[in-house]
């Protein structure tokens, strides 16, 4: 078969989203070339696409994009042949090792098929993106470390954090594992998902061309809605909050966005943000009047996550709710609370 490179490695980049990481099943961190479809699959999670290749065999994922992320010419011939690939240009000519399609990995891919599709949520993967940083890191904790989907409402908690997320339309309760609900946002940067499949065993999303499986959790999920009922003090974020988390974060010392925290810490005339590492720290301060406040306390807030939620938010409707041991960013449709780590009397 005759394809573009670009569209070979824009294709493979989707499918390998659902692959493992991890080299304990050699199947699992392959592609998945199946006559006229392609997988990448680590058991829990399917990706699959469209690929009229007319040959069966698994190929190495990570291997395969190495190769075609060092070849410069576009126009490629892949061939299967005596349980190799190859992979041809007009300069080159590569050789990849294959295996064989096995019984266990026909049982994983042909077993889950969608039955009938329905409309999803416009904003379900927004839902979800907003929702991720809240869920529990805690594998033990099965229900924590899922992301709920309940009606219009996407909920995620660790004990510390909760997020609640209102969709424009209503879906059938379901948890979704963390790792899936990551593969969904990172899916929906290419494609557009538009429809579902709510099966026994898992959940079905795709675009028309791409189709995502995921499996369910099995567990029941926590009310979290009762915490962000509280009395408190509530006022309008500063015009230069964002800017001044940005400014803050600098000086949070992890590799990862994903990992940065700063400290908020609420004070009867002012919050005070902060943060230091091993290049230095910084201290920004706002005047606000929190007479209501019978003691000082701090929160951890992850920069990243509240700078994209802050820039896609209209200014009259950031609202912070600051209670006896908790904060309430209140954004209409999303609402993200966080609990005190720390106080003083």
């Amino acid at each position: 078969m005759q394809i573009k490179r670009v569209e070979l490695e824009g294709i493979l980049k989707l499918v390998k989203l659902a692959t493992s990481p991890h080299m304990f099943v050699e199947e699992f961190t392959c592609f998945i070339f199946d006559k006229d479809i392609i997988y990448g699959t680590d058991g829990d999670f399917i990706i699959s696409r469209p690929f009229d290749c007319n040959f069966t065999c698994l190929v190495s994922a990570n291997r395969l994009s190495e190769v075609l992320s060092k070849i410069t010419l576009d126009d490629l011939n892949i061939i299967y042949k005596n349980d190799k690939l190859l992979i041809k240009t007009k300069s080159a000519s590569v050789r990849l090792k294959t295996l064989p399609l096995s019984e266990s990995i026909i049982d994983v891919i042909k077993g889950r098929q969608p039955t009938e599709w329905s409309p999803l949520p416009t904003n379900f993967v927004e839902g979800i993106r907003s929702c991720l940083f809240s869920v529990s890191k805690d594998l033990a904790r099965v229900d924590m470390s899922s992301i709920s989907i309940n009606g219009n409402k996407v909920n995620s908690s660790d004990d510390i954090r909760g997020s609640i997320y209102k969709m424009n339309a209503e879906l059938p309760p379901f948890l979704l594992p963390l790792r899936a609900g990551g593969i969904l946002v990172e899916l929906a940067k290419a494609v557009t998902l538009t429809k579902y499949c709510l099966a026994d065993h898992g959940v079905f999303f795709t675009d028309g061309v791409y189709t995502f499986y995921t499996i369910k959790t099995d567990s029941e999920y926590s009310d979290i809605e009762p915490h962000f009922d509280f009395q408190g003090v509530e006022f309008n974020l500063p015009d230069n909050f964002c800017s001044s988390i940005e400014l803050v974060s600098i000086f949070s010392d992890e590799k990862f966005n994903f990992d940065k925290l700063i400290t908020m810490r609420f004070q009867k005339d002012r919050i005070k943000l902060s943060s230091e590492d091993s290049f230095g720290s910084i201290d920004k301060a706002f005047p606000c009047n929190l007479e209501g406040l019978k003691k000082e306390f701090s929160v951890m807030v992850n920069p990243t996550f509240l700078i994209e939620v802050l820039a896609k938010i209209q200014a009259d409707t950031k609202r912070l709710k600051v209670g006896v041991d908790r904060i309430l960013f209140d954004f209409g449709h999303f609402k993200h609370l966080m609990v005190a780590f720390g106080e003083e009397g």
